[in-house]
């Protein structure tokens, strides 16, 4: 008999979100088909994650301090297809009102008791990650997951302030393969 696959997610997901700040209405997108990106896709996802403050947090360890590149990118849009099509792991990325990517936001498992969240964005595109994250959040409760997590360098008072405004609780620290990391977690199921 074969293994069915547990839809989570009805695709595809396009879904209005405003920065904060300015006030511009971006998209939070679901990406379950390789040819939906672009060239300047690419080149605006190698931007992004070049830029210090998300290369060094995110990506310095794992590349050995070698910049992210055109293969990279590459590779990261072949995962996202992969886990929308696996229904396993989920990464939304976030269009602004010209449809440039500006940031990814995902739940990197299918474990609805507990799974982690991450996210990155451009640095030209201060305000949209807290509605994003909020958004997220209201798409795993309605797919089912009970509780979410994230971790964050001690020193990304921009990412812990988002979770915070988002209602996640520092629950301690973790040790990650790149190092300590600060731990928040998120209660999606109502207390008992």
């Amino acid at each position: 008999m074969k293994n069915k696959t547990k839809i989570l997610f009805t695709t595809p997901i396009k879904d209005v979100i405003a920065n904060y700040k300015t006030g511009e209405k971006c998209v939070l997108v679901s990406n379950e088909a390789t040819n939906k990106f672009t060239k300047a896709d690419l080149i605006k996802i190698i931007k992004i994650c070049n830029q210090p403050p998300v290369y060094n947090f995110l990506f310095k360890y794992r590349l050995k301090s070698k910049p992210y590149e055109l293969n990279d990118a590459k590779e990261f849009t072949k995962w996202i297809v992969e886990g929308w099509n696996k229904q396993k792991w989920f990464v939304f990325l976030i269009r602004n009102s010209q449809d440039k990517i500006i940031g990814a936001i995902d739940i990197k498992s299918d474990n609805l008791d507990l799974a982690e969240i991450g996210y990155w964005a451009d640095g030209n595109s201060l305000g949209i990650m807290t509605n994003a994250t909020q958004r997220l959040i209201e798409l795993a409760k309605k797919a089912g997951y009970k509780k979410l997590y994230a971790t964050t360098m001690p020193n990304n008072d921009r990412s812990q302030s988002v979770l915070t405004r988002n209602g996640f609780i520092r629950d301690g620290e973790m040790e990650k393969s790149s190092g300590m990391r600060f731990k928040f977690t998120k209660n999606l199921s109502p207390q008992s």
